[in-house]
């Protein structure tokens, strides 16, 4: 198995990777900044209620369209869909600065808000749907959640931190600045971005490919262990809303931190968050990811608790900062089981589910917060809300950690797949449709597995035994584990250009001419590397 930090470098080092990541850590800390800039707005205008205002009119949008969010980009590659969707935040943010700096209203303020929320709606499921058809193994998979992750906390604490300087020098609006300014790095990041688009002969031709629509997506998740990972999502973000008040509120009233420390409390998730990034690292290679995400509840909740607890300035940095690594092992290993655990007809449905689910929570969580608060007061609020996702893992956990076994990316067909050259450059969205199309098949020795001139219909990869090759009658070598044939007949549209016949036992597994075409074409490095397989093979 590939080492981590070569698995990390690998990730890192392809291009595609990279501008995901880039904009998603762009758009992320440009949201953080201009967000605590219009809460301060906010609290100063109505105090907790109008930060809770803020939020839910922010996320109500988001519950209604972010279940439907597949039907409403059907038909259009996700990195278009990405690009276009950053492009209208941009739009949207800057139409809100223009408000706040004119002094415009508060109700059309929070209306544009608003549509800034309907556009950010489709971003996180379309990046977490985009992450298989960008990384090419189960293995990279998850070391770009984690760098994607790792990028969200470095978001979370670079964003505020400006947001704090502008509060400083300009006010509220001056964080708008920054925002629009790394909305625009987002969009340049995206502009090169390819994800691999879904594989049309392949869904055509199964008979088990489901109708994708949300009833049958909902239907799926009732029955399937993914739906405990969407609920601890929930449950978490429940809390992440209701840290939207807790955190100005315990910032001016409980700790005396001013409206800086908002933005200082805030950037310290992300500062812990970076720290779990590292940590994080160590899920890569790993098969099982449930006792590390229900770690990461823990971890988050007993950090928001303890400033209820103790509430000291320096106590509370350091407790956030361990909440924010709590937060990153969250993210990495629940987003990672759910991009193991359902299958590509039904993820980007899925995800656009989890996002109506979680949105919701966090506009709740932030009236829930406001509640509590004249309830029981600032510090009996956090501690309440910390213990919420702690309790709900350990309530939790007997289902969850059966989720591993769930996983419907087949490692070893995968394994298999990748390793045929001409099929190693291809993402694992891509190589996931492959696997799920395998027909298996087995020879004994002596058995004529294709022989030459004969229509070429299937290209076979050798799982088990050995085959020898002849042609014109000749001997030409052998074939064993990891060995492949039938390419040439199906890219050049020729007869069979050779016999292989069994010497052993042998397990084979084949593709189908349609899908192994439409795989190979559809990736440029595929391609050229099939190209070079079929010229080394037919030379003399």
């Amino acid at each position: 198995m590939r080492s981590t930090a070569a698995t990390i470098l690998l990730a890192l080092a392809h291009p595609d990777m990279r501008r995901l990541q880039l904009a998603s850590a762009s758009w992320s800390a440009g949201e953080a900044a201009y967000l605590v800039g219009l809460f301060v707005f906010a609290y100063a205008a109505s105090g907790p209620g109008g930060v809770a205002l803020v939020a839910i009119i922010r996320t109500v949008p988001s519950v209604v369209l972010a279940p439907t969010m597949a039907a409403l980009t059907s038909g259009r590659p996700a990195d278009d869909s990405l690009r276009a969707t950053l492009a209208v935040r941009i739009a949207a943010v800057a139409l809100l600065a223009v408000a706040l700096a004119a002094g415009l209203p508060e109700p059309l303020v929070y209306l544009l808000a608003a549509l800034d929320s309907i556009a950010a709606t489709f971003l996180r499921p379309l990046r977490g749907s985009m992450l298989p058809a960008v990384a090419r193994s189960p293995d990279e998979l998850v070391a770009g959640n984690v760098a994607l992750t790792t990028g969200d906390s470095l978001a979370n604490l670079v964003g505020p931190m400006l947001a704090a300087a502008c509060l400083l020098l300009g006010g509220p609006v001056a964080t708008f600045v920054p925002g629009l300014g790394l909305l625009v790095l987002a969009v340049l990041s995206a502009m090169r971005l390819h994800a691999a688009r879904p594989m049309q002969t392949a869904r055509r031709t199964r008979a088990d490919a489901p109708s994708g629509g949300r009833l049958d997506t909902v239907r799926w998740l009732a029955r399937n262990p993914a739906r405990l990972v969407v609920a601890m999502f929930t449950i978490q973000r429940l809390v992440r809303g209701a840290l939207t008040v807790l955190l100005v509120a315990a910032a001016i009233d409980l700790l005396g931190m001013g409206d800086p420390g908002v933005g200082l409390l805030t950037a310290a998730i992300g500062s812990g968050g970076l720290v779990g990034g590292f940590v994080a690292f160590g899920l890569v290679g790993r098969t099982r990811l449930a006792p590390a995400f229900v770690a990461g509840l823990v971890i988050w909740g007993l950090g928001i608790a303890l400033i209820g607890l103790v509430p000291i300035v320096g106590i509370a940095l350091i407790s956030l900062a361990v909440g924010g690594i709590g937060k990153v092992l969250i993210d990495v290993a629940g987003y990672t089981l759910l991009q193991r655990t359902v299958p590509n007809d039904h993820r980007t449905q899925v995800l656009g589910i989890q996002e109506g689910l979680v949105t919701a929570a966090l506009a709740l969580g932030s009236v829930l917060a406001s509640v509590l608060i004249e309830a029981v007061g600032i510090g009996s609020a956090l501690i309440i809300a910390g213990a919420l996702p702690a309790v709900a893992a350990l309530v939790a956990w007997p289902g969850l950690r059966h989720v591993d076994a769930a996983v419907v990316v087949p490692a070893h067909e995968v394994a298999l797949i990748r390793g045929v050259p001409m099929f190693s450059p291809l993402q694992l969205s891509t190589l996931e449709e492959l696997a799920a199309g395998l027909e298996w098949r087995t020879a004994d020795a002596g058995d004529v597995v294709v022989r030459q001139g004969d229509l070429g219909d299937r290209f076979f990869m050798i799982d088990l035994g050995e085959v020898l090759v002849e042609i014109d009658g000749r001997d030409s070598g052998r074939l064993g584990p990891g060995g492949s044939f039938g390419e040439i007949a199906l890219l050049r549209d020729v007869p069979r250009t050779a016999t292989i016949t069994a010497e052993t036992h042998v397990r084979l597994a084949a593709i189908e001419r349609t899908h192994f075409i439409e795989a190979v074409t559809g990736h440029h490095q595929s391609a050229a590397a099939a190209d070079r397989v079929v010229a080394e093979l037919l030379a003399p």
